[in-house]
């Protein structure tokens, strides 16, 4: 009876001991994972450290606002609000420059990030005027934007109109010293404030394929960006050329080169991508023209020399002179043959000459 429990004791303990083994081991792979980029956790903290604040929320009898914990960097802000006596809430802020509203979309650019309330004076009566001004090139458009004017803290979005230009893009609004863009909300500050259109000249992407022979169509193709913009380079087959396929885009502006589809930030110039050719090689094949004689197969790259083969095999009523290769081209046994580069799908074959006895 004493062995028996003893052997149920022991066995307990057994799986106690296995189960924060596992766990242990769970949590040092949800750790790696997380650090190795797998599982990406984004961190939103409310803060509540304020005195006298008490969250309210419409038709909800016992409101609360939780820190939220996502997989994804685009979380939604709690639709309850805040309240103190002798003042107003208007959201939420992380530097105290954009403003969000309850229930906004909330994009995480760091894994922990700390949201203040934004709360203002009910107090104070003085109000800070909000208006824009397009300018370009040192002309005024009127823009029939309305004017308007706010109290300190009071969130205010951003206008949705924007004032493209034949030369350039409409990328926001500035106050001199932050950039806004259409719908992101401000929050008044203590002073007034003028908007002033920016805008972003268009800029040319250029992929060149160098100063090189055996180009297949067109030598360059030219895309069009405008400075801060995220281009994706081209795919190896924008340009062609005959023999040679392309590994790379190398960048003269900055010395660099990048592969396809890499998402290139456009500086607020005309940038010059030169294609990076790689020779192709080839498995060139010597027919003999008879069937009894085998063919000769000899790899050689484009641009490369190779060295015409001769047939030791004999043909009964003929003697063998040579090679004819590139169409009309001819080769004798021990000649140099320069490989030239054929259209992409197509291949290097030779075939013997032969003479009648």
């Amino acid at each position: 009876m004493k062995e028996n429990l003893f052997k149920k004791i022991k066995t307990y303990y057994l799986y106690i001991i296995i189960f924060i083994i596992l766990f242990n081991l769970n949590l040092v792979k949800s750790q790696q994972d997380d650090d190795d980029g797998l599982i990406k956790l984004y961190y939103v903290h409310f803060d509540l450290s304020e005195p006298g604040l008490v969250v309210v929320e419409r038709g909800n009898p016992n409101p609360e606002i939780k820190d939220i914990i996502s997989e994804h960097h685009s979380v939604i802000l709690p639709t309850a609000e805040l309240d103190k006596e002798g003042y107003f809430f208007s959201g939420w802020t992380e530097d105290g420059i954009i403003g969000y509203e309850p229930g906004n979309v909330f994009l995480c650019t760091s894994k922990n990030t700390t949201l203040k309330p934004v709360l203002g004076e009910l107090s104070d009566g003085r109000f800070f005027r909000l208006e824009y001004v397009v300018e370009f090139e040192g002309n005024i458009i009127d823009a029939h934007l309305p004017k308007g004017n706010y109290v300190k803290n009071r969130i205010v979005e951003i206008t949705l109109n924007v004032f493209p230009q034949q030369t350039a893009v409409h990328r926001g609004w500035t106050d001199g010293n932050n950039t806004f863009y259409p719908q992101q909300k401000i929050i008044t500050p203590e002073h007034n404030v003028t908007l002033r259109a920016v805008f972003l000249y268009y800029r040319k992407l250029i992929y060149d394929s160098g100063n090189v022979d055996g180009i297949v169509g067109v030598n360059q193709n030219i895309q069009t960006g405008y400075y801060g913009a995220k281009m994706d380079l081209a795919e190896d087959t924008r340009l062609k050329r005959s023999g040679y396929s392309m590994i790379a885009w190398h960048c003269e502006n900055d010395g660099i080169d990048y592969p396809f589809y890499f998402q290139y930030n456009m500086p607020d110039e005309d940038v010059i991508m030169t294609a990076v050719w790689q020779p192709l090689i080839y498995l060139i094949t010597f027919y003999s023209g008879d069937k009894s004689i085998p063919n000769i197969r000899i790899r050689g790259e484009t641009g490369g020399i190779i060295i015409a083969p001769i047939l030791e095999n004999k043909r009964e009523g003929y003697t063998f002179i040579g090679w004819k290769m590139y169409g009309e081209d001819i080769y004798y046994p021990g000649d140099e043959i320069v490989v030239r580069g054929q259209i992409p799908g197509a291949g290097l074959t030779a075939t013997a000459i032969w003479i009648l006895n």
